[in-house]
């Protein structure tokens, strides 16, 4: 729902001038859908301020009519059943023809398109604000997660990652939503009976033939407790009435269908079938559809991987909102960890979203290390080879780097193709570095990381001549993760010369803002000056316009010269002349006033 503005209080910080002028674009769109998806499909990446949420709150509900317009049941026929509809407006029907109540393919791909979209757009600026307890569309993302289209479920995950790894939103939710979201979080990340029952998570990620898989990987096998009415008969009846009566039995009801992919029907479809032929309670339908969606893509290659993508990202949900305590051991079941490296280990471009989302969970992981009774950091460490320098972490490690920093020769028509097919495109990268970085914040994480001579590898980051606002973000995450190695081995930092790297990466910065403002300050052509030198000369310069400002007669230090530049460009002018009356006298002359 939007936001009731009744219940908040103004704002008293600054917005950005950029964050401004992206607001004033989108509001300027209205009501008008393709107007404001274009706008939305300009913004891939952010680059603009960072400001509290208040500020977004015209942009917010623009974005929550979209996903309630894409959450909202497509009532007909077809649609659903009496417990409720089940295909939504977001899902591109699978099927030919118009049919009562649904609108038609071309439109609901273009529904999809602005939620995609829109939900992109509101992760990047969940992550680049703060202050977002004020967000309150978490019943549509909820609602959203029963969509049969696995990209609609993996955008509105991405989002609840974000919420759930930058701030406590969704443990502070409602009871009743936080509930409900939770419960189908947990059905996503649930296992599938692991390398052993044959759905390892390398397994399912190679293009194998759906035959050699388990029989159960397309079937639907369902049991559940109904209760039915029986009929009794006693001395004293039901309740002391009669001797005849009827009572509510409870009785294991079991839906079995087998190739639920060969049945070309959409998820949602099969969903208001079954409900109309079976009374499935309503605590229970959440689930028997998400194992009827997982078996009608099963057999799909792509829809497959999506699923995995799907699985792992609840995953990491669960474990930063901290909801892991009573089925923490059935999902996180022994072997897990080592099927996530396999996944790791996997060769093939197609596979970097799946790599990224595996290396999320193992991040999420991490922090199990604080709960004593269900600690994995060693495991991790030991798995990934995290405290040898051949080990598997620190090899993919100095692979990221070294593709990182290698001079890429491409034209810009081929750019974006050339990015597609990096070894180590930015998600990826940018998992690792963070999974790095979340590892060195224990101390045995740290001093494996020392053991394998990480600190090494690192400092090629910061030597890395880029400017470039994409590759600042891997030097910050490097520099992070330095500081926590140089907590436990200073002795290495200062063999490397880490020091020096520092100071040079600083004074590289400095340079590229002075091209970016060349108006606060430009150093003098006679010398070249360090990074401090310069900075005294800034605060010298400052002290005397101070002084040239107040009259005082403060004495600056011009042996080193400095030039400040003038704003308007032209020859410079002398100073005039002071008045004759202060001018001081001569020696040997009298002035009389």
């Amino acid at each position: 729902m939007k936001i009731d503005r009744s219940k908040l209080k103004k704002s008293s910080s600054e917005m950005p001038a950029d964050c401004k002028a992206l607001i004033e674009r989108l509001t300027a769109c209205g009501r008008n859908k393709d107007e404001f998806l274009r706008e939305l499909q300009r913004i891939e990446t952010w680059t603009y301020g960072k400001c509290e949420l208040y500020h977004w709150i015209d942009v917010l509900d623009m974005c929550d009519e979209v996903l309630e317009m894409a959450a909202a049941p497509m009532l007909g026929a077809d649609a659903g059943s009496h417990n409720g509809p089940w295909l939504l407006s977001c899902d591109t029907p699978s099927y030919p023809g118009p049919h009562a109540g649904a609108v038609s393919a071309n439109v609901a791909a273009r529904v999809k398109e602005l939620l995609l979209w829109t939900l992109h757009f509101t992760t990047l600026l969940i992550e680049h604000s703060f202050s977002r307890h004020l967000y309150s569309s978490m019943e549509h993302l909820t609602a959203l997660l029963a969509s049969s289209d696995l990209d609609v479920v993996l955008a509105v995950l991405n989002l609840l990652y974000m919420f759930s790894k930058r701030s406590n939103f969704i443990t502070r939710l409602a009871p009743e939503k936080r509930n409900g979201l939770l419960n189908r979080l947990t059905h996503l990340a649930a296992s599938w009976g692991g390398k052993d029952n044959g759905f390892g998570l390398a397994k399912c990620c190679s293009d194998d033939l759906i035959e050699t898989f388990p029989e159960s990987a397309t079937n639907l096998h369902f049991e559940f407790y109904a209760e039915m009415p029986a009929v009794v008969s006693n001395a004293a009846g039901v309740g002391g009435k009669g001797s005849g009566g009827k009572n509510l039995a409870s009785t294991v009801t079991v839906i079995h269908i087998e190739n639920v992919d060969k049945l070309n029907e959409t998820p949602a479809k099969i969903m208001g079938q079954i409900l109309r032929d079976y009374q499935v309670p309503k605590d229970k339908q959440m689930l028997l559809f998400t194992y009827l969606r997982l078996a009608a893509s099963f057999s799909d290659y792509g829809k497959r991987l999506k699923c995995v993508q799907a699985r792992l990202q609840a995953l990491s949900v669960l474990i930063y909102s901290n909801q892991l305590t009573d089925n923490i051991q059935s999902l996180l079941y022994s072997g897990l960890l080592e099927e996530l490296v396999e996944v790791l280990e996997m060769k093939g471009d197609h596979l970097m979203e799946i790599k990224a989302a595996a290396l999320k969970a193992l991040t999420s992981i991490i922090h199990l290390d604080r709960n004593p009774n269900f600690p994995k950091l060693n495991t991790i460490i030991d798995v990934t080879g995290a405290a040898s320098y051949h080990g598997f972490l620190p090899t993919l490690v100095r692979n990221c780097i070294a593709s990182l920093t290698a001079p890429h020769k491409e034209s810009a028509a081929g750019s974006s193709k050339s990015q597609q097919h990096q070894p180590f495109p930015q998600p990826l990268a940018t998992a690792l570095f963070s999974f790095l970085y979340h590892l060195a914040s224990y101390e045995a994480g740290g001093e494996a990381l020392v053991s394998c001579g990480m600190l090494e590898s690192l400092l090629k980051v910061i030597q890395w001549p880029s400017t470039e606002l994409d590759h600042i973000t891997f030097v910050t995450r490097a520099v992070r993760v330095i500081d926590l190695i140089t907590n436990l081995d200073m002795q290495s930092f200062q063999t490397h010369s880490g020091l020096t790297c520092f100071i040079n990466r600083l004074e590289l910065e400095v340079e590229h803002c002075r091209q970016q403002q060349p108006f606060e300050i430009r150093v003098g052509s006679k010398r070249k000056d360090s990074l401090a030198d310069a900075l005294e000369q800034h605060a010298a310069s400052e002290a005397a316009a101070a002084a040239a400002a107040t009259g005082s007669t403060t004495t600056v230090d011009d042996s080193q010269p400095m030039e400040v530049d003038d704003p308007v460009p032209g020859p410079s002018k002398p100073p005039p002349p002071p008045p004759e009356y202060l001018v001081a006298p001569k020696p040997g002359k009298e002035t009389y006033t």
